[in-house]
């Protein structure tokens, strides 16, 4: 108004003009830096700062950061598993997994691989597979432990009884007798994993359906006639 009346310099008007922009700029920008939006809906579950209070920007978190409050997800939740790096290759994006907690021993939760991290811990060998977890009724809470199943795949394997295996004396050496047409056959095996009280037989020589020697069989010898009783 006194710019229009001829009241003031126009270099006054530009000064008071260039002073109010730098203010308004200045109020907008700490709007945008003073107001902190949340990616997702959540529980904060710890507070740093009272109101009021100058923040200083020192770590003041366990994961030595600075933080204003920690925010937590609840549904869903993530669980990060370390898993052995033989099973690298096997593990993609986008897998199955059934979660289970000690504290809910008749109850499944669902999930499903969420991320795979590229890179072998030197020290552990193995690498850390997330899952992420539907928790209806939030009855997960973060900071549990829980057991987690990720079907890989599916193998064939022939299993045994543990007691069949025989392991030769001063070596590491194992094998099974097979009865064939009142024989014993002795066959040479490798073990591979345990189910209870089954454990895999890997060998050319054991197939599906061959009938195991599962009592005596540390006395005889290859091609000692036998009799079932």
């Amino acid at each position: 108004t006194l710019y229009g009346l001829n009241s003031v310099s126009e270099q006054q008007y530009e000064q008071a003009k260039t002073q109010y922009e730098v203010a308004v700029s200045n109020l907008d920008f700490l709007k945008e830096n003073t107001t902190l939006t949340a990616p997702f809906s959540g529980i904060v579950t710890g507070k740093y700062y009272e109101a009021g209070e100058i923040y200083s920007g020192a770590p003041n978190t366990q994961a030595g950061k600075s933080a204003i409050i920690t925010l937590m997800q609840i549904n869903p939740l993530k669980a990060i598993v370390n898993v052995s790096e033989k099973y690298f290759p096997d593990v993609k994006e986008g897998m199955s997994a059934v979660i289970k907690s000690d504290i809910y021993p008749e109850k499944s939760f669902a999930g499903s691989v969420y991320k795979v991290h590229p890179t072998i811990n030197a020290a552990t060998r193995s690498f850390e597979v997330e899952i992420k977890i539907n928790n209806p009724g939030e009855q997960l809470r973060p900071g549990m432990f829980a057991r987690v199943n990720i079907n890989l795949k599916d193998e064939a394997a022939v299993l045994a009884p543990a007691i069949a295996v025989v392991k030769q004396e001063g070596t590491n050496n194992r094998y099974v007798f097979l009865y064939n047409q009142g024989r014993a056959i002795k066959a040479e095996v490798k073990t591979g994993d345990r189910f209870d009280d089954r454990v895999e037989l890997i060998s050319e020589d054991v197939h599906e359906g061959d009938r195991l020697i599962v009592a005596g069989q540390a006395n005889l010898m290859d091609g000692d006639p036998v009799e079932i009783k």
